[in-house]
């Protein structure tokens, strides 16, 4: 009876009968907290957690509950203990992906290089980094993170770092930077004054061989000169970010992406007849002080074939009317318009996106959710 009972059990845990790779693929997602605890199920998830080569450390703090500061560094303490009781309780096998997310609380810059020292060491290839340190001081992005050679995926959520190192990354792929700021703080944030600061040095994506993805989002630069002149940059997004100009030399680039409250100081600086897409959304309050700014920038991508604009940035193009009925297409070599809108169609900016165009352009407008319910077929004429 006994057998027949454990034979039951084994057949119903299925999961339990999985080999450890596809057990640690099934856990990838989870916080490493909850994939600890699974520990305790039995002595075949003893040891799964010490062999995972994925990482997920996630500070959760309830946003309907206060904490004071004391208290909060109690919890921050507590955490962090935790993240090194794992790192130095799992076996040494090779991490493919580690997750550090501590969101709105500063750290000691000494602890976070600690961390971030020992987590290179374990050749990881995806490291996703969200931290702020004391006061955001600044600090240099440890030299473990360039001579890496097997991270091919970065990405920063922080405003403190910098990146000095004249050598650049060795065998990054993807590089994805948010609330990165010049002044050391976060965007938004006015408590303290910190002077500017040089944060990449000069030519450094130039010395990133293999950097194919770069993106900035809610950066910071507004007095910066940044120069993008990696030789295998393939996608550069931009969003919610300044720059006093972005100089980009990059003759791969297929994508570019940009996303902001008004038009950017774009200079595509050489042979850029590889770029295939662009997705442009300017903020429709820019009408204000008219579009030459955006002509200039639309002017810089205008070997595009396939481009997205949103309803406000057709909007900002029709508040020049003059301009719009003298000049020539702004896309040549335009084979699909792909307009997002808000449903308010501006019939004479659309007119200039598509004129001295090919006849058989594919043009699409994105309805909005509520809307799609109540149409099948939606067709500009």
């Amino acid at each position: 009876m006994a057998k027949e009972a454990k034979k039951m059990c084994n057949d119903l845990d299925r999961i339990s009968n999985l080999p450890d790779c596809l057990l640690h693929r099934i856990l990838s997602n989870l916080d490493t907290k909850l994939i600890v605890k699974s520990s305790f199920l039995s002595t075949r998830w003893k040891h799964i957690w010490a062999q995972t080569p994925f990482l997920n450390f996630r500070f959760h703090m309830d946003p309907f509950y206060e904490l004071s500061f004391p208290c909060l560094q109690v919890q921050v303490s507590i955490f962090l203990d935790f993240v090194e009781q794992v790192l130095h309780r799992r076996e040494p096998n090779k991490l493919f992906k580690f997750e550090f997310i501590l969101p709105n609380v500063g750290i000691d810059p000494k602890v976070m290089e600690s961390i971030l020292s020992y987590v290179m060491n374990l050749k990881p290839e995806e490291v996703t980094f969200q931290v702020e340190t004391y006061n955001s001081i600044s600090m240099e992005l440890p030299e473990c993170f360039y001579v890496n050679e097997s991270l091919e995926k970065l990405q920063l959520t922080a405003s403190w770092v910098t990146f000095s190192n004249p050598n650049g990354f060795l065998t990054l792929k993807e590089l994805r930077l948010h609330d990165l700021n010049e002044n050391g703080r976060k965007s938004g944030d006015s408590s303290h004054y910190c002077s500017k600061r040089i944060i990449f040095c000069p030519d450094f994506f130039s010395k990133c061989p293999v950097l194919e993805v770069l993106s900035f989002s809610d950066c910071d630069l507004s007095t910066s000169v940044l120069t993008v002149s990696s030789p295998t940059l393939k996608k550069l997004e931009i969003v919610n970010s300044l720059f006093s100009k972005l100089v980009v030399s990059s003759p791969l680039l297929v994508y570019f992406k940009y996303e902001g409250a008004e038009p950017m100081n774009l200079y595509m600086n050489g042979d850029h007849r590889m770029l295939e897409e662009i997705d442009i959304d300017v903020k429709s309050y820019c009408q204000r002080y008219g579009s030459k700014n955006l002509f200039d920038m639309l002017r810089q991508v205008e070997s595009a074939r396939y481009v997205s604009v949103s309803m406000d940035t057709v909007k900002a193009l029709a508040a020049d009317g003059r301009r719009i009925e003298n000049e020539p297409s702004l896309f040549p070599n335009l084979k699909n318009l792909n307009v997002k809108t808000d449903w308010t169609v501006n019939e004479s900016g659309l007119k200039f996106l598509l004129s001295n165009s090919a006849s058989d352009v594919e043009t699409l407008i994105e309805v909005p959710k509520s809307l799609r319910s109540r149409l099948e077929t939606f067709t500009i004429i």
